[in-house]
């Protein structure tokens, strides 16, 4: 499906960059983080470039490369991403809203993990 959405939108359209966020978070669920992290990388590119910095879909794409790293084990650049991702979700969806919550558990978590 993914092909198929890229071959008639490009790669750059918002539905498939949807999609690939879909497929790296299945990735991801799945074990596969080397996979799941190419593909972040590229997604939040191309996300940057297409839909702003600021927008929802790409701080999400943040979020969910920086919960890669943790799963990788790279504590050290999870919590670097978290910490420049925290402001940005307080900025757009607003302190309360649910994502910035779940962005500052995930840091406050990581702090608590470092040595």
């Amino acid at each position: 499906m993914l092909t198929q959405c890229r071959q008639a939108l490009g790669d750059t359209h918002p539905y498939p960059l949807g999609a690939r966020s879909n497929l790296a978070y299945a990735y991801r669920r799945g074990g596969e983080l080397t996979r799941a992290a190419d593909l972040l990388e590229t997604l939040l590119s191309d996300s940057d470039q297409v839909l702003g910095a600021l927008h929802p879909g790409t701080l999400d794409t943040r979020a969910g490369l920086a919960r890669v790293h943790e799963l990788s084990g790279d504590i050290e650049q999870a919590a670097r991403m978290l910490t420049d991702l925290l402001p940005l979700y307080e900025r757009v969806p607003g302190d309360a809203h649910p994502s910035t919550v779940r962005a500052r558990a995930a840091l406050d978590r990581l702090r608590t993990a470092q040595p």
